[in-house]
């Protein structure tokens, strides 16, 4: 009996030591999972999801189980797992999901969650890339930078890779001028961006090769703002083109920031071309330009040669309306640069019952027929109180739609807030009338956000002089608005006056094809009543925003 019971606990204790080393050997066997969890019925990430394993050992025959909770991007891992298939459960509040793995040794297993989707972008957004060719060369940029300016001020810019080549993500939709620089090279393309697409600049080809010289050339200038007296600032974005299309192709450019441009890669030799450039209501045609091929003319036909920079004039052929108001006077600002096919209409009608914004806007057909709309501070606040007529709402929105221009300034803004809330935020209540009139009259130093403005004033910091107090005070804005100036003003509050920091002063955005601008400073009275001429950086200024219409 004594023999039997010392085999009995010898075959124990080698039971034990055997089944000890079956375990750490499948401890070395384990593996484990990882990935991301996504919720199945949005697609997105399941971010602080539970993830249990279960699974039955094949080798003990027995159930086993571990969890984790997804990180904020909805990754996991679990490991520590015998080799066999496991069942995976995600689960939170709003979903439950189960998946089958099969676990291999020694390694993490990356799970392909289906409920994974490829997503749209960031809404609003679309991604604009491209390869740029120095075709005067024949090779891609090696070095330089691609330039979007965002409506906000903010500058969107990517590097450009070795292979002349850039990724720009996260670009916000509507319509752009985007800026290439290089060392020895620049240029500048207008583009328009769609939502969740992909934006191909023009330059991405596949074979980059030069000009040819014997059969190409370019036209070459610069672009500046008129002045009452000398030359006008350097003016970007006018859109430069030869009018005649050449083999079904518009050959054009617009100006950079500097106000220069280059039209490249015209078939050449031409003669008696006509060249166009336009901006805002301002145009100016060269009527007779002869293009030479690059080796006869290497540096192109410099169409400006003679007066350094070419001042655009008015468009003859374009009209706007002024509803005029009592503490603005843009009509007078139009009269300075030379634009003199303006109607007037009275914004402060003798009798209370006649509604101006109905008079300007309740009939599209007539409202159609002008280029831009300017609604002064002052205006009768009549309409406003009442709120706008719905059919007004919507001719306005479609005028702007189908490319028309307006702006508004000061106490007129509620027609902005009324007609475009989600643009636009101002201060106090949305549903009361002028509730965001409370700026402290001063002057204040502003940053100059964008840079064609800042070129034109020769500035990127100027004074703007409030003459009156309780001007309209903007507070937010939508991402896809332009801030062109930004600055600290005074709020009158309780009694007293406080300091709002970085205040947009003067703001606008596009619409369709058309565009909208507010600007809380304007054309203003002295304290005669009398209507000030501004010769300062404010003239230039509402000089810069008629240009931008």
């Amino acid at each position: 009996m004594t023999t039997m019971r010392v085999l009995t606990t010898s075959f124990i204790a080698l039971a034990t030591l055997f089944a000890g080393c079956r375990d750490e050997e499948l401890t070395n066997l384990a593996g484990g999972v990882t990935g991301q969890v996504c919720n199945p019925v949005t697609g997105r990430p399941a971010g602080g999801a539970s993830v249990t394993a279960d699974w039955v050992n094949p080798f003990t025959e027995k159930a086993g189980s571990k969890d984790t909770e997804a990180d904020e991007n909805g990754f996991f891992r679990i490991g520590g797992m015998p080799v066999t298939t496991a069942t995976l459960t995600i689960r939170n509040e709003e979903f439950e999901n189960q998946l089958q793995v099969d676990v291999i040794e020694r390694e993490d297993v990356q799970l392909v969650d289906p409920a994974c989707r490829d997503l749209p972008g960031e809404p609003g957004m679309g991604e604009l890339v491209g390869q740029i060719c120095n075709r005067h060369t024949g090779e891609y940029i090696t070095e330089g930078t691609v330039t979007v300016l965002l409506a906000s001020g903010e500058e969107l810019v990517a590097d450009i890779q070795p292979d002349g080549s850039f990724v720009m993500p996260d670009v916000p939709v509507g319509v752009h001028v985007v800026y290439v620089q290089a060392p020895g090279f620049q240029k500048t393309y207008q583009i328009e961006v769609l939502e969740g697409g992909q934006t191909l600049l023009e330059d991405q080809v596949v074979d980059c090769e030069p000009f040819d010289e014997l059969s190409t050339g370019m036209i070459v200038g610069s672009i500046c703002g008129p002045s009452d007296t000398g030359e006008g600032g350097p003016l970007a974005g006018a859109h430069v083109y030869v009018v005649q299309p050449i083999d079904g192709i518009v050959y054009e450019s617009w100006s950079l920031e500097d106000g220069t441009f280059a039209i490249a890669g015209i078939p050449a030799p031409q003669t008696g071309l006509q060249v166009r450039a336009e901006k805002g209501g301002f145009v100016y045609t060269w009527p007779d330009v002869n293009v030479f091929t690059l080796a006869d003319a290497p540096d192109g036909t410099n169409v400006t040669a003679s007066v350094d920079c070419q001042e655009l004039v008015p468009d003859d052929d374009r009209r706007y309306l002024v509803v005029q108001g009592t503490f603005d006077k843009i009509e007078q600002v139009l009269s300075r640069m030379g634009l003199t096919n303006v109607d007037l209409l009275e914004g402060v009608p003798m009798d209370p019952s006649e509604l101006w914004s109905t008079a300007a806007f309740a009939n599209f057909d007539t409202l159609s027929t002008y280029d831009a709309v300017f609604v002064n501070c002052g205006i009768s606040e009549t309409d406003l109180v009442l709120g706008l007529n719905p059919a007004v709402k919507e001719n306005l929105k479609r005028y702007i739609r189908e490319g028309g221009s307006l702006y508004v300034s000061d106490w007129a803004y509620d027609l902005v807030e009324q007609v475009w809330p989600e643009r636009i935020n101002f201060l106090g209540d949305d549903s009361v009338n002028s509730d965001a009139e409370h700026g402290e009259d001063g002057d204040y130093g502003v940053e100059v956000l964008e840079p064609g403005l800042a070129d034109y004033v020769g500035a990127s910091n100027v004074t703007i002089g409030f003459s009156f107090g309780n001007f309209a005070i903007v507070s937010l804005l939508d991402p896809t608005v332009t801030t062109y100036l930004r600055g600290d003003v005074g709020y009158r509050v309780n009694g007293g006056v406080s300091t709002l920091n970085d205040v947009p002063v003067t703001v606008g955005f596009s619409d369709g094809f058309g565009r909208v601008i507010f600007t809380s400073f304007h054309q203003e009275t002295n304290d005669a009543g009398e209507t000030e001429t501004l010769d300062g950086p404010e003239d230039l200024v509402l000089r810069y925003l008629i240009f931008s219409l």
